[in-house]
């Protein structure tokens, strides 16, 4: 006795469908095939998401290169140890002096707290005006450099940040509209 797939096997075995049956059911399903909307809809979707992958990524490298950019040019012009061109004993004084800065220059009573001022000079950062301010530790006796220039939207993406840059720590920070940085030889460990 035969089984069951033994007779279905020799019942349609010797039987096939026509030639233009085959070409009714292929053409009625699209051969397997997606339409060409979909196609362009697929596309469409791959392309956005590479471009806002690539602008995402752009934004980030940007950003940290404006850092790097700040980072090195405080640490240059701290390393050069450049003299005060206005000695002044107090923040207002030097403010004083200084007529041509359009931004306070006062930086947080920590930092005026610590530090003795010795005096300051013009400077840029990124191509702005800024203040180079040389400063005192009162504690250890040790010099330090504090940048102050007005706050930009891409000096504002830094925002706080430590780091070391050629042998010079630096502290950045904004407050009050105004970006500093505050610079020191790396002696410390």
């Amino acid at each position: 006795m035969k089984t069951t797939d033994a007779l279905v096997r020799d019942y349609y075995g010797g039987r096939a469908m026509s030639e233009q049956r085959i070409d009714a059911v292929l053409d009625a399903a699209g051969a397997g095939r997606a339409s060409d909307r979909i196609w362009y809809r697929r596309l469409a979707a791959l392309a956005t998401v590479l471009i806002a992958g690539f602008a995402f990524a752009h934004l980030q490298l940007r950003d940290r290169d404006m850092t790097d950019l700040v980072l090195a040019e405080i640490a240059m012009n701290h390393s050069k140890q450049l003299a005060v061109e206005v000695a002044a004993p107090s923040f207002e004084a030097l403010r004083s002096a200084m007529d041509r800065l359009d931004f306070p220059i006062r930086p947080h009573r920590s930092v005026g707290g610590v530090f003795d001022l010795l005096g300051g000079r013009y400077c840029s950062i990124q191509g702005g005006l800024a203040a180079q301010i040389k400063v005192r530790d009162r504690a250890e006796g040790r010099i330090h450099t504090l940048y102050a220039t007005p706050m930009t939207p891409a000096l504002e993406k830094i925002g706080a940040h430590e780091a070391v840059r050629d042998d010079v720590r630096i502290s950045l920070w904004g407050e009050g509209g105004v970006f500093f940085g505050l610079a020191t030889d790396d002696a410390e460990p």
